[in-house]
């Protein structure tokens, strides 16, 4: 397997209509992901007691704009519960990560492919695995769990899962820039979830550009950087040959 070490300009890359930020994150996420796990079951609400402080730091905060395109899907919707978490074997082997899926209900469409009435799914890092002779995996409460389950309506800005070894087969997203892709919406504001003071007037939706492809702008910004030199061929086919690569969820 072809190790890449492709160095993002990130300054560069976010001034370019956010869509870059997808190059950035689409790396950063093999290091970002918490290890957790599980078997799926049927959503449940209000199951966790205890809060922990969740952490966002290793995500960049992004305009609205830049959020919005970088988006294959910008929905509200309402949040239904959580599965069990579950293992992900990645791609060409290495350690297993945890994840566990976020299941909302759309209540409107923004941007994107998608049905009011609907549900989504988001997978998210979740769980721990414990050492009991029997690998039980079980999910950690966390102040995160205790946003989703607060009754108010989210707008979620989210994309499909690209190169990365963790994804699977799965019909599933992602929230683009992590914890930072959804949103309270209260009093026709957009709140951040783990930043109060990071808002949006809720009349910024009705003008997102839903004709602004990630995919293509991706790219097209991949394709620069090869004509650049500042990646090589190598470097440039071994991503988007991840495109085509798949980890296991495990049962």
């Amino acid at each position: 397997m072809i190790s890449m070490k492709i160095k993002f300009k990130k300054e560069r890359l976010l001034k370019r209509r956010g869509i870059s930020t997808l190059c950035v994150l689409s790396i950063c996420l093999f290091a970002v992901a918490c290890q957790k796990a599980g078997e799926t079951e049927s959503p449940s609400r209000n199951q966790y007691k205890r809060i922990e402080k969740a952490t966002d730091t290793d995500y960049p905060q992004l305009s609205f704009n830049e959020m919005a395109n970088s988006s294959d899907l910008v929905v509200a919707a309402d949040f239904l519960g959580f599965t069990k978490p579950f293992k992900v074997s990645p791609y060409g082997g290495g350690d297993i990560s945890i994840y566990r899926d976020a299941v909302f209900k759309v209540k409107k469409v923004y941007k994107g492919e998608m049905k009011e009435g609907r549900t989504v799914t988001v997978r998210i890092p979740g769980g721990d695995v414990v050492d009991d002779g029997r690998q039980t995996i079980y999910a950690e409460p966390t102040e995160a769990d205790w946003m989703y389950n607060d009754e108010n309506e989210k707008v979620l800005f989210l994309a499909r899962p690209r190169a990365d070894r963790y994804k699977t087969r799965e019909d599933y997203y992602k929230f683009v820039t992590g914890p930072n892709g959804m949103y309270d919406l209260r009093d026709n504001t957009l709140f951040g979830l783990f930043h109060e003071d990071v808002t949006f007037d809720a009349k910024a939706l009705d003008s997102i550009d839903p004709t602004v492809d990630p995919a293509a702008e991706e790219k097209s910004e991949m394709d620069e950087r090869l004509r650049e030199k500042s990646m090589t061929r190598e470097e440039y086919d071994a991503y988007f040959e991840q495109m085509d690569q798949y980890g296991v969820k495990e049962p």
